[in-house]
């Protein structure tokens, strides 16, 4: 069995399965005409929102070739640490689920997982979010280069993501604060899933889709394909309230780089 190295996890019993086949999604689907933010965020079950992003360029625009050709040369990490690193150069590296962020003036960036990036203003003509998802406290875009690469379990208050390029696996847990549930996927090509939570859901993201995450369900994600690209956001209630002070020794804001000190660089 997969979790045979570790100890079951109370409220994350563990089951074995056929392997899941792709395709399969166990959440319900609603259309985008039809969601307002309220009912959005008093949702408490993952859906999957359907014709969101039907006009947006980017389904044209961030092939791989493409992307690399328009905007390869373009910022896509911009910290103290390596400086900036363009778009080409991290795509160079296989294997890899490159995030990048854009968060509300007065948070906190961290340079190891939560690097700050213009590069969502500059592809800011490709996308349009809609309005129920506004505002947010954290913008973010993942770009991955080999298949299985993703986030391993996580959870945060409520976000969306949508996946313009490229298939994306799910596992999804209720909450259950400081009990993290097994990874299923452990960023393996194919994501194949053998052993499942009895508790959790199972989900492949489709092209143009777009997840909704309630607050604090735990996710898991694997990208099915080569190459993949999808952008997305963490919004709530109070995403307004004021922020605590940056205290981590990584951490840092944006006007605290040294470029954006001379130069314009672009917040929530």
């Amino acid at each position: 069995a997969l979790w045979a190295r570790g100890p079951v996890i109370p409220g994350h019993e563990v089951e074995t399965c056929e392997p899941v086949e792709f395709g399969a999604c166990e959440l319900e689907v609603f259309e985008h005409a039809a969601i307002n933010r309220t009912w959005l965020l008093g949702h408490t079950q993952p859906i999957i929102i359907r014709g969101a992003t039907t006009d947006w360029k980017a389904h044209e625009l961030w092939g791989l070739d493409s992307m690399v050709e328009r905007y390869g040369e373009a910022t896509f990490h911009l910290d103290n640490r390596a400086g900036a690193v363009s778009l080409a150069k991290l795509l160079r590296r296989s294997g890899k689920y490159n995030m990048g962020h854009v968060v509300q003036r007065s948070d906190c960036y961290k340079e190891t997982y939560r690097p700050y990036s213009p590069f969502l203003e500059t592809v800011a003509a490709d996308y349009r979010v809609p309005e129920y998802l506004q505002p947010m406290k954290t913008f973010q875009m993942g770009i991955g280069n080999g298949g299985g690469v993703g986030v391993p379990p996580e959870e945060h208050p409520g976000a969306w993501f949508v996946a313009v390029k490229g298939r994306k696996r799910w596992s999804l847990h209720p909450p259950s604060r400081g009990n993290e549930p097994p990874s299923l996927m452990r960023n393996q090509p194919g994501c194949l899933v053998t052993t499942r939570s009895k508790s959790g859901l199972l989900c492949d993201q489709l092209e143009g889709d777009m997840i909704w995450v309630p607050d604090f369900w735990w996710h898991e994600t694997c990208g099915m394909d080569a190459y993949s690209v999808g952008i997305g956001g963490i919004t709530y209630e109070s995403v307004s309230a004021p922020s605590a002070p940056c205290r981590a020794a990584d951490e840092y804001r944006v006007d605290e780089l040294p470029y954006c000190k001379t130069n314009k660089c672009p917040t929530l």
